[in-house]
C-alpha cells in the first residue's frame, strides 16, 4: 500500500501544473480547474481566484473538477476555506464532475457531507435557483 501512495505522490508532484478558466452562466460562475489542487502553489491559485470572485460579489460558484487529478490536504483546506468564506457572504460553492479518486478522498474525510457535488452541469446550475 505504501508503494501505491509513494507512486501517487510522485505522479502528483510531476504533474503539479494547474490551469483555471472561468465562465459565467446566468448568475453562476463556473470555475474549471485542470491539474492538481496541491501544496505546490496550485491550491493557492485556486484559493485566490475564489477569493477574487467573492470580493467581486459573485456568490454562486460552481467548481468544475472534471480534470482535477489529485487534491492533497492543502487543497482540501482551500476548498473548505472557500466554502466557509462563500457561506459567510451568503454564497454557495458546489462541485461538478468530481473524479472517483477525489470523491473517495471527500468520503474518507467526511467532506462529502459538506460539499454538494453534481455529475451534470445543467442539474448543478438549476440547483442554484
Amino acid at each position: 500500500m505504501a508503494e501505491v501512495k509513494d507512486w501517487a505522490l510522485g505522479v502528483a508532484s510531476k504533474v503539479a501544473k494547474v490551469s483555471v478558466t472561468e465562465r459565467q452562466v446566468g448568475d453562476v460562475f463556473v470555475v474549471s480547474v485542470a491539474g492538481n489542487i496541491i501544496t505546490d502553489g496550485s491550491a493557492v491559485r485556486v484559493r485566490e481566484i475564489i477569493r477574487r470572485l467573492l470580493a467581486e460579489g459573485r456568490r454562486k460558484i460552481l467548481l468544475d473538477m472534471a480534470h482535477v487529478r489529485w487534491v492533497d490536504s492543502m487543497g482540501l483546506g482551500v476548498l473548505v476555506s472557500a466554502l466557509v468564506s462563500a457561506m459567510r457572504e451568503g454564497g454557495q460553492i458546489k462541485l461538478l464532475k468530481v473524479r472517483q479518486n477525489v470523491k473517495d478522498l471527500l468520503s474518507v474525510t467526511k467532506l462529502d457531507t459538506v460539499f454538494t457535488a453534481y455529475d451534470d452541469e445543467a442539474e448543478a446550475l438549476n440547483a442554484y435557483l
